[in-house]
C-alpha cells in the first residue's frame, strides 16, 4: 500500500501519541497500584489468617460437587484411582480402575535397541472410551468414571480375569472383563452392562479405540514407513499406509483393525464384527 507524506506524518502522531499514553498511564498506574498494596497490607495484619484446613474441605468439596457434575449417577465418593496387574510369561498388563482399562502392556520377552523392556500402549492418547447417559439429558465418558477393581481371579483353564464394576444410584451397571490366558497375547475383553436401554441411545454404543506408535526401534525414521494400519475386511485382508495425516471410513464391517509397526502390533478383534467404522491418523 502505498503512502504519502501526510499519511507517514499521521502514523508518527499517532504513535508519538500512543506512547506518551503509555507513558502517562504507566505513573499513573504505578501510583495506584502502590496505594492500593499499601491498602491491602493494612487490612491483612487485622485479618485473621485462613486456616489450611478450611482450604483443603473446600476443594475437596468443590472436587466432589464437581465429578457430581460431570459423572451424574455415577459420581463416587471415596473411591481413589489404583492400578491393577494381570499378567502370564509373556506380558503383564496394568490396569487402572479409572476408565477400567489397560494403561499398559509390558512385553516381558523383547528389548527395545537401548536394552529396556518394551512397554506398548503407555501413552495418556493411548485408551478406548465410550460415552453414557448419566441422567437430566446430560452423558459422561467411560475414560472418566472410577470402577471399583475385583480380586484376580484364576481359572480352571489357567487363565487370570480381573473383573471392574461401576454402578449409579439406579442400580444401572457396567462391567469391564478382562481375561488372560497363559503365554498368551492376547487379553480378551467383554463389556457386561445391565440397564443398556437407559445407559445408550437406541441400545447402540459409540465405542471409540485411540493407540499411538510409540518409538521402539534405534532407525525412528525406517520404522515410521513401517507403521500401518491393517485391517480384515470382509475377510479380506489390506493396509493403509500412514505417511500423512489422512482418514478412512470402512463401507463394510471389519473383522479386526491393528496399529502395524515395524515388529509389533496393537488391534481390537470383533468377537462379531465392528460395523460404521471411521479411523483416521495424524
Amino acid at each position: 500500500m502505498g503512502m504519502d507524506k501526510n499519511t507517514v506524518i499521521g502514523f508518527v502522531l499517532i504513535g508519538a501519541l500512543l506512547i506518551a499514553m503509555f507513558a502517562i498511564n504507566s505513573k499513573n498506574r504505578l501510583a495506584y497500584e502502590a496505594e492500593q498494596k499499601r491498602i491491602a497490607d493494612s487490612i491483612a495484619k487485622t485479618s485473621p489468617k485462613p486456616k489450611v484446613q478450611d482450604t483443603k474441605q473446600n476443594t475437596v468439596a468443590f472436587s466432589k460437587l464437581n465429578d457430581s457434575a460431570k459423572l451424574g449417577s455415577f459420581a463416587k465418593q471415596g473411591l481413589q484411582e489404583s492400578i491393577s496387574l494381570l499378567e502370564n510369561e509373556v506380558i503383564q498388563v496394568a490396569f487402572s480402575n479409572k476408565g477400567a482399562q489397560p494403561q499398559s502392556v509390558k512385553l516381558k520377552n523383547y528389548k527395545t535397541h537401548e536394552g529396556k523392556t518394551i512397554v506398548l500402549d503407555s501413552s495418556a492418547f493411548s485408551q478406548f472410551n465410550y460415552s453414557v447417559n448419566v441422567g437430566d439429558n446430560r452423558s459422561a465418558e467411560a475414560i472418566d468414571l472410577l470402577f471399583v477393581s475385583q480380586p484376580v481371579f484364576k481359572n480352571n483353564d489357567g487363565s487370570q480375569t480381573i473383573t471392574f464394576e461401576a454402578s449409579d444410584s439406579m442400580g444401572r451397571k457396567l462391567k469391564h472383563v478382562f481375561t488372560l490366558k497363559p503365554n498368551d497375547y492376547l487379553l480378551d475383553f467383554s463389556i457386561e452392562i445391565d440397564g443398556a436401554n437407559q445407559l445408550f441411545y437406541q441400545r447402540a454404543m459409540n465405542f471409540s479405540w485411540q493407540t499411538e506408535a510409540m518409538s521402539i526401534e534405534k532407525d525412528r525414521a525406517y520404522e515410521q514407513t513401517q507403521t500401518n494400519v491393517c485391517f480384515l475386511e470382509n475377510n479380506d485382508y489390506d493396509f493403509q499406509y500412514i505417511s500423512k495425516p489422512d482418514s478412512k471410513l470402512f463401507k463394510q464391517n471389519l473383522n479386526w483393525l491393528a496399529l502395524k509397526q515395524q515388529f509389533f502390533i496393537s488391534g481390537i478383534i470383533a468377537k462379531s464384527k465392528l460395523d460404521n467404522v471411521n479411523v483416521s491418523w495424524a
